[in-house]
């Protein structure tokens, strides 16, 4: 009777650690998910976007499989905040992300990369990228967003080459190519130079 017990007690305790394994692994995958998303927009953050990239970065150098990124910012958002507050600068950068989001495809990788800075990462795709950037380009621009009515986003895109010994190196490049877009009149795209230097 006593073996029984026992047997019966090491059964449920068997049990119960074996649900509360289960429930520290999902938490721990939730805690990960959560590491890599943006509380705001619900797109994959910074740390995310660093990861995949240096992914792509190192097939790159592996196997030659080009790739683009894509920096998007969007045009006056200060004053967006100024004007009509955080609440309706926070609508916009959400409805933008959805923009993105539907402007990509399934194989893409889209993260926001900092304040009204947003980061679209194309595995195998070299000049197909700028009709990718313009596509974004033009659903921001057609879109009618809340109170704000109108926004514009300003786009700089750079291929992956060989003169890019990092991808940090090809990151500047799409930096530079989108100051240059804000400097050209904003709502454009601009496609970087070859030279990680630029």
């Amino acid at each position: 009777m006593r073996e029984h017990a026992l047997a019966e007690i090491n059964r449920t305790l068997e049990q119960k650690v074996t649900e509360r394994t289960l429930a520290l692994e999902s938490a721990n995958e939730d805690l990960k998910q959560l590491a890599r998303s943006d509380a705001l927009t619900g797109l994959a953050n910074r740390l995310a976007i660093s990861e995949a990239l240096r992914h792509e970065y190192l097939l790159y150098k592996r196997t030659g499989a080009s790739f683009a990124v894509i920096i998007i910012d969007v045009d006056h958002f200060k004053r967006v905040n100024d004007n009509h507050g955080h609440n309706t600068g926070d609508l916009v950068l959400k409805r933008v992300a959805q923009l993105l989001n539907d402007s990509i495809r399934e194989t893409d990788f889209v993260a926001r990369f900092g304040g009204e800075e947003f980061i679209v990462l194309l595995p195998n795709t070299t000049d197909a990228a700028i009709v990718v950037a313009e596509k974004i380009r033009s659903a921001i621009a057609n879109n009618e967003f809340p109170v704000v009515k109108h926004i514009t986003a300003s786009i700089g895109v750079a291929l992956a080459g060989l003169l890019d010994h990092t991808q940090d190196e090809l990151i500047h490049r799409a930096d530079v190519a989108l100051y240059q877009a804000k400097n050209g009149g904003r709502n454009k795209v601009v496609l970087a130079t070859t030279s990680p230097t630029a």
